[in-house]
């Protein structure tokens, strides 16, 4: 056990607890128990005669027991309560704990701090819990008047109150943590781990990180907690609950009671089932089943700091960098560029042919490499420490660099059916899977707690790196879908300052375009009343977004086929663009070699056309639209930075919006239950008149329209697939082992992929009709509930979440609502395809970087 003072700008060594001065650094407590437990502390000479203290194997490790052969102890069951002699401050406090009590019935183990005059100067309890528990709860105890805030916490642990004041019923404040392997048989079965706890003058932190998965600054022993990403459990100070006024002068204390005012208590006891079927209280259990607690002790051993535990992990990295290293080429003197001549060009070939031989030959190292020992040797040492080695594709590793994986994913998308194959492989292999595809090791997850982490708990150790750009760079350049860091923060900080411009949420601009959108649907309707209204679509959620934008439309709509301006050159550019980085996307490190000419030069015309239609509206005399762009220009830095961080917001606003609006009227087309359900509600706010305009609060009262969009958006997200990649090496609390439940090791250079698709159709989550569309589900769960735990994320989630989406919401919701009071009639076409009561199964996804119907939306509408 470490204990470490802050520095101006690190922390230093004030305390070392090992297996060489642990016993001596501690007071053995020999009074009564303060919580009237079951339980008789004895000094140090009695706990080493009876053997319930001593060392670990090669005495590398202390041991603190309870006794586990005496029937009915007549003063209690002998245990050991340590207070260390020292008290501390503020301070950062590492425990390497390689076992703790299981979670057993009538146990109480608690390893904890506390200062004098309790609870005057405080008390936190780091890991805490009784009986059958798994989960750890992380509990603060002051005098009264102290109310803290869990911001920051990871979103997983749960907060029970900000009031941390003890007596009167008063319990302090709490985080129960979720991860089942943080306490008791679930803290055991992973060989343990490292608790962190830090402590500021504004704040109080705790992490626990499992054997298999420390970070490397722990590791080499220089600790750096602002490295370790969101705490577990996060308790900030406020003005009413200044810490360093109700916290001070602690004493480190571990023990392990028996019964007492928590797991004896009656209640307690009796509501849990697997204990008091045992017997019918907590003392008699104890006293009569001193067998049962052998497994009631603590092993603690001290951080090592040199120790280096996944050296193959940086092997690891080391050989991924240098696959792409080979940029620059010497030329022997007999062959340099530029001489000509039949001997130098016999000794061009030649040389040409060996570098292509050479290269092959590296690159097949490479994968035999990856594949035999990197990826087996990372793996061996996170099951040597307890994490579970991921599930693997069946199919994975029959052909060098996944190509078999990736024909599976080809030919999925020919039949048009893969985010049904992404559905099918979860249902066979589990909720986490891994593969090797596309030149990376790839571990694919629907686990919303896996998700969470990867969003949410640890965005500090996920990113978009050098794939992202690689994929998307040549359209998106240098913005906030393809950056990470401070470059994608900045990039964040201005995107926000456009969206929050007044015309981005105003109505009444929407207005016009919707005229102009059901003018097109009237001129492109046949003989009977059927249109498809997906090109439509994107014509007009790309017209919406750069009008509200930049305050210059691009009015693809209202143009005819003679028109050539730079808006519709835009267009045509853009979409092109944006089925070719999808196809790169699918081939992850080799999208090279789907580059073509045209290709390109899409990619050219696209961003030339886009800082065409930039210039052209900061020149417009309208004084709010000037004002506004040429602040973002300037903020930008210059105009080749503002193209880029426009282009990637005008890519989210019209695919996303597009492909919303889209999914709903296939939808709405298909279930005439939920429409005329959805009539009814527009009749009572609106009135029949199609002509009345719904305003914002008009908006707010309909609530089954917004059910309905949420559950268009869990049966058919914009993305069906996502991904980001692991930057250093670290864990998921699950996805490891055969039941996907154990810890899981992700080495740096992992691309870790959530499916929102099969996420949202999990039956864990959603119930056995979770195939089936049925807006009403949303009426009875908290669309902030799910989006909270990741069962539902749409628009992602996290501090990357999606910066429009409230935008696009928006513009969905008003059009929606504005073509459900136009059209009476939304039915499906003549020809009835993919009609039915099993709709669902017939459909084929045409999948670029957003998911829409592949046979369009073809629709007849009737006012």
């Amino acid at each position: 056990m470490v204990v470490l003072l802050r520095g101006s700008d690190a922390y230093t060594l004030r305390a070392l607890f090992d297996m060489h001065n642990f016993f001596d650094s501690f007071d053995f407590f020999t009074g009564p128990d303060p919580t009237r437990g079951f339980v008789e502390y004895v000094d140090r000479a009695t706990a080493q005669q009876v053997g319930i203290i001593g060392t670990g194997p090669s005495n590398a490790s202390v041991i603190l027991g309870v006794d586990d052969s005496t029937v009915n102890p007549p003063r209690g069951r002998r245990s050991v309560r340590l207070t260390s002699k020292s008290s501390f401050t503020t301070g950062l406090f590492i425990a390497d704990i390689l076992h703790m009590p299981g979670s057993i019935c009538g146990v109480w183990p608690a390893f904890w701090t506390f200062g004098p005059r309790w609870p005057a100067a405080g008390e936190i309890d780091i890991i805490e819990g009784v009986n059958t528990e798994s989960q750890n709860t992380i509990t603060l105890h002051t005098s009264p008047g102290c109310v803290m805030s869990n911001v920051g916490s990871l979103a997983t642990t749960m907060f029970s109150t900000g009031d941390c004041s003890t007596g009167d019923s008063k319990i302090g404040c709490q985080q129960r943590v979720a991860g089942k392997h943080t306490y008791g048989d679930g803290f055991n079965s992973v060989k343990g781990g490292v608790y962190a706890l830090e402590w500021t003058s504004e704040h109080i932190a705790v992490w626990f990180f499992p054997r298999c998965g420390l970070p490397e600054d722990l590791r080499l022993g220089v600790p750096n907690p602002q490295a370790w990403g969101q705490p577990m459990a996060l308790f900030r100070g406020s003005p009413s609950c200044q810490v360093d006024s109700f916290f001070f002068d602690q004493n480190i204390v571990i023990d392990t009671t028996f019964c007492g005012e928590w797991a004896g208590n009656h209640q307690t006891w009796n509501s849990n089932t697997k204990c008091s079927s045992k017997a019918p209280t907590c003392q008699e259990y104890v006293a009569k089943n001193p067998k049962d607690f052998e497994d009631a002790f603590w092993e603690i051993s001290s951080v090592k700091p040199p120790e280096q535990y996944f050296q193959t992990g940086h092997i690891e990295v080391a050989a991924s960098r240098r696959l792409g290293l080979s940029e620059h080429t010497s030329y022997p003197e007999a062959h340099r560029p530029g001489q000509t001549g039949p001997q130098a060009q016999d000794r061009a070939t030649m040389a040409v042919s060996h570098l292509v031989g050479l290269a092959a030959l590296l690159i097949g190292c490479c994968w035999l490499y990856r594949k035999f020992w990197i990826f087996p040797s990372l793996h061996d040492h996170g099951e040597d420490r307890g994490c579970g080695r991921v599930k693997m594709l069946s199919s994975s590793w029959k052909l060098p660099f996944g190509v078999d994986k990736l024909a599976r994913v080809i030919e999925a998308e020919r039949r048009r059916k893969l985010p049904v194959l992404s559905l099918e492989d979860h249902e066979r292999y589990g909720d986490t899977y891994g593969q090797y595809a596309g030149g990376l090791f790839t571990i694919i997850t629907r686990d919303s707690r896996i998700i969470s982490s990867l969003l949410l708990g640890q965005p500090h150790n996920f990113g978009h790196g050098r794939l992202r750009k690689l994929c998307f760079g040549p359209l998106l350049g240098e913005g906030v879908f393809t950056e990470d860091g401070a470059e994608w923060r900045a990039s964040r900080r201005l995107l926000a300052s456009v969206l929050r411009q007044p015309r981005c949420s105003a109505l009444r601009a929407l207005e016009p375009h919707v005229q102009t959108l059901l003018r097109s649907i009237a001129s492109d309707r046949d003989a009977s009343s059927c249109v498809n209204l997906r090109p439509l679509f994107y014509d007009y959620t790309l017209d919406t977004a750069t009008d509200l934008l930049l305050g210059d439309s691009t009015n693809l709509l209202s143009s005819t086929s003679e028109t050539d301006s730079v808006g519709k050159r835009f267009s045509h550019a853009f979409t092109k663009a944006m089925r070719w980085i999808a196809m790169r996307e699918r081939f992850k490190m080799f999208a090279g070699i789907i580059t073509t000419p045209e290709s390109r030069q899409a990619c050219r015309t696209a961003r030339v056309c886009l800082k065409q239609m930039i210039i052209e509206a900061r020149q417009l005399e309208s004084e709010v639209v000037q004002g506004s762009l040429a602040d973002f220009v300037e903020k930008a830095g210059d105009l080749d930075k503002a193209r880029d961080e426009l282009m990637n917001l005008v890519f989210a606003a019209r695919d996303s919006t597009a492909s919303l609006l889209c999914w709903l009227v296939y939808t709405l087309a298909r279930e005439p239950e939920v429409l005329e359900r959805l009539q009814k509600d527009l009749v009572s706010v609106l009135g029949k008149e199609p002509d009345t305009l719904p305003t914002g609060s008009d908006l707010i009262k309909l609530r089954y329209l917004d059910d309905v969009m949420h559950e268009t958006l869990r049966l058919f997200p914009v993305a069906a697939i996502n991904g980001r990649l692991c930057l250093k090496t670290t864990t998921f609390a699950y996805g490891g082992g055969e039941s996907g439940e154990e810890p899981n090791l992700v080495p740096e250079g992992t691309l870790v992929c959530f499916s929102t698709y099969a996420c949202h159709r999990s039956p864990k989550y959603y119930g056995e009709d979770a195939m089936r569309f049925r807006p009403e589900r949303w009426q009875r769960t908290s669309v902030r509930t799910r989006t909270e735990d990741f069962t539902f994320h749409p628009f992602i989630g996290g501090p990357r979440k999606c910066p429009g989406e409230r935008f696009a919401w928006n513009v969905v919701k008003y059009t929606a609502c504005r073509l459900i009071q136009c059209f009476n009639t939304i039915a499906v076409d003549n020809s009835g395809s993919g009609a039915g009561p099993d709709w669902q199964e017939l459909i084929q996804y045409r999948l670029g970087l957003t998911m829409s119907p592949d046979d369009g939306v073809s629709v007849i509408l009737k006012a």
